[in-house]
């Protein structure tokens, strides 16, 4: 008899706790208390072992004693691979020699308190998905860690790093941070990283404008879209606006031709490896390069559509 109380006690323990909120009894599955509506993520943190809920202060699992993940614990972790990312993306992106003046400006502006933030919430986020424990939220886990850092990344150089930065970011591509694919206009978005106003290129987005000759040339040298593909975009790289070189932006895909080289297209959803090389950037390991400006506002377009696009 008392074995099978014990049995009942500890059934009811495994499955359920109460709202620290409110009192209510709520499962072990529950993500909100159905009293008070509070989260309960944050009143828990989940064994990444058992998947037990236990108090925010445990260090340890009440089931299975497994070492329990704190906050701290993800913010180190993702601290570290915000210093790695920065130091990566200055090297690769900026001037090198400039590195401690973003690295000084993370801790003086205030950005590392909005950072540690950010990160406290990404480190819920996580545990939650680590505590179903399968392939698929792994590989959730890593698409939102990379996500996360990346538009953590832009928002900072962008907002915060204007006196180091290689080139002028317009801040209104910052609107598109937090916006899923579904939900924007993607040509406005193209159009507003590019900035092309801001250079010497000719280019056009309303077709009936161009020259006659000029479209003939940009469809014969690299513009090769498929049938009933919408086009964007096409902007002369020539330099003696013939549009025999160029790059042209569709729904689905960049289309290019650099000198001496042949036409190129990358679909949004191939996008890979992008980045600056010399002077130059690589797309996908093929040559592209207008000038150090578009190189670089060309990058951070790509890398956006990347995170949009690749899954």
């Amino acid at each position: 008899m008392e074995g099978q109380i014990y049995g009942i006690l500890y059934f009811w323990v495994m499955l359920f706790e109460n709202c620290n909120n409110c009192g209510q009894t709520v499962a072990q599955n529950d993500k909100f208390c159905k009293k008070c509506g509070v989260s309960l993520s944050e009143q828990f943190v989940v064994c990444t072992n058992c998947h037990r809920r236990n108090t925010m202060t445990a260090s340890f699992c009440g089931v299975c004693g497994n070492a329990l993940k704190t906050s701290e614990d993800y913010e180190k972790k993702y601290l570290g691979l915000w210093m790695n990312a920065l130091r990566n993306r200055i090297m690769q992106d900026h001037q090198a020699q400039n590195l401690e003046d973003y690295l000084e400006n993370f801790y003086a502006n205030g950005f590392h308190k909005t950072f540690l933030n950010s990160a406290k919430q990404l480190g819920k986020e996580v545990a939650e998905l680590e505590a179903i424990n399968d392939r698929q939220s792994a590989k959730k886990i890593q698409t939102l860690e990379y996500h996360r850092i990346e538009n953590l990344l832009d928002y900072f150089i962008i907002h915060h790093c204007k006196d180091f930065n290689t080139i002028h970011f317009s801040e209104k591509i910052l609107k598109y941070q937090n916006i899923q694919l579904e939900e924007l206009e993607l040509v406005k978005m193209i159009l507003d990283y590019l900035n092309l106003e801001q250079e010497e290129f000719t280019f056009y987005t309303d077709f009936l404008l161009m020259p006659v000759d000029s479209l003939k040339n940009a469809s014969k040298y690299f513009l090769f879209p498929e049938k009933d593909e919408k086009i964007w975009l096409i902007c002369d790289l020539s330099g003696m606006d013939n549009f025999k070189e160029g790059f042209a932006f569709t729904e689905k895909a960049l289309y290019w031709k650099a000198p001496f080289e042949k036409a190129q297209r990358v679909h949004f959803f191939n996008l890979d490896k992008i980045m600056i090389e010399e002077n130059w950037l690589l797309i996908n390991n093929s040559f592209f390069n207008a000038n150090t400006t578009l190189n670089l506002k060309l990058l951070y377009l790509l890398r956006k559509l990347k995170r949009l696009f690749v899954k």
